[in-house]
């Protein structure tokens, strides 16, 4: 009824992994034959995920996994856990989830808020350009993208407050921090490569990361930076096969000059303290 008469595209699942995959098994099978596109997202926190997400199984499940790395290697200054994390889920060859689309978030209704989470509230910006350029689908909670801020273990209803209307006073970073949200959107809805490409971590240091996303002979290389300075980094692309005199452009720049790869490396300078860039190949 739900999916047929009333039209939900689909549905989250609480706590899916306590309830055995046969179960999800018949549910696949009877909401697929209503409506064949429907999305059946599963509420997933402990075990391997691809016991409850397969293609004769539920679509895709939360990756509280990647979560917890998003805001503790930021607090830690240990970017290597993200590394870690996203490489053991989407290595070409050894991911453990790299045949499967999990749901990535910062923040939802059942954990501490992320500008409530990190200790530098300057590092939201890092987790951003980060959610939106990995592997999975990102997942936005409500109010994050204008700052609201909310602790786990004030209740609930610290972390579920009413949205704020536009014309109502926003807080400290509001609209710079919605502008940037947005624009990090539209270009995850644009490239493509972000969804679907392949994933390669490239350098990592305490406060830096750098990685590859790769589909169609277009190339995408994100550079996070972490530290209060400007840095500077020259990323060994050319152990992923980009060639020589392959011309990048930072997306989140479109005026910005043009990075050239000089025996096999993207030199980036500089990597503004704090933000990060989304390079795009040139054709």
């Amino acid at each position: 009824m739900w999916l047929g008469d009333v039209g939900v595209d689909g549905w989250r699942l609480d706590v899916a992994y306590e309830i055995s995959p046969d179960f999800w098994w018949e549910f696949r099978r009877e909401s697929k034959s209503v409506n064949p596109d429907c999305l059946l997202l599963g509420e997933l926190v402990h075990g391997d995920y691809r016991t409850w997400v397969a293609p004769d199984l539920l679509d895709s499940g939360t990756d509280y996994q990647l979560h917890k790395a998003f805001w503790s290697s930021l607090n830690d200054a240990n970017l290597w856990e993200l590394k870690y994390a996203l490489e053991r889920a989407y290595h070409s060859e050894l991911g453990v989830f790299k045949e499967l689309t999990l749901l990535n978030f910062l923040g939802n209704h059942d954990v501490t808020r992320i500008l409530s989470r990190l200790d530098d509230p300057r590092h939201i910006y890092v987790a951003l350009i980060a959610l939106f350029t990995v592997p999975g689908i990102p997942c936005l909670y409500y109010g994050d993208e204008i700052g609201l801020t909310g602790r786990k273990e004030d209740g609930d209803q610290a972390l579920r407050r009413p949205m704020l209307a536009p014309d109502a006073e926003w807080p400290e970073r509001k609209h710079h921090l919605y502008r940037e949200t947005a624009r990090l959107a539209a270009l995850r809805k644009r490239l493509p490569v972000l969804s679907y490409g392949r994933f390669a971590a490239l350098e990592v240091s305490g406060t830096q990361l750098s990685y590859l996303r790769e589909k169609d002979n277009q190339v995408v290389v994100v550079a996070l930076n972490a530290e209060d300075e400007e840095a500077s980094l020259a990323i060994p692309v050319g152990r992923e096969g980009v060639s020589d005199g392959t011309r990048f452009r930072d997306a989140l720049e479109p005026n910005a000059q043009t990075f050239t790869v000089k025996n096999g490396k993207l030199k980036i300078e500089p990597l503004w303290p704090n933000w990060g860039r989304v390079l795009v190949s040139e054709s």
